[in-house]
């Protein structure tokens, strides 16, 4: 729920960030992979760099389990 919450959410600050954060090394692949897209895509958006979900996604990538990217 809270990784679909933070799909659909347009407002990124940086305690749900955290919140997703810890969750990546315990998703499934489909819904890590949902969760990375996501990021990627909201990164790609933002027109000045946010820093905050830059080191979301740094974090998100470095706990990634394995086989899931």
């Amino acid at each position: 729920m809270v990784v679909e919450a933070f799909i659909t959410d347009d407002i990124k600050g940086s305690a749900i960030i955290a919140e997703v954060d810890i969750l990546g090394p315990i998703l499934d692949r489909d819904t890590y992979r949902s969760l990375l897209s996501c990021f990627i895509s909201k990164f790609e958006q933002v027109t000045i760099l946010d820093s905050n979900l830059l080191q979301g996604l740094i974090q998100l990538i470095e706990c990634v389990s394995h086989g899931s990217l």
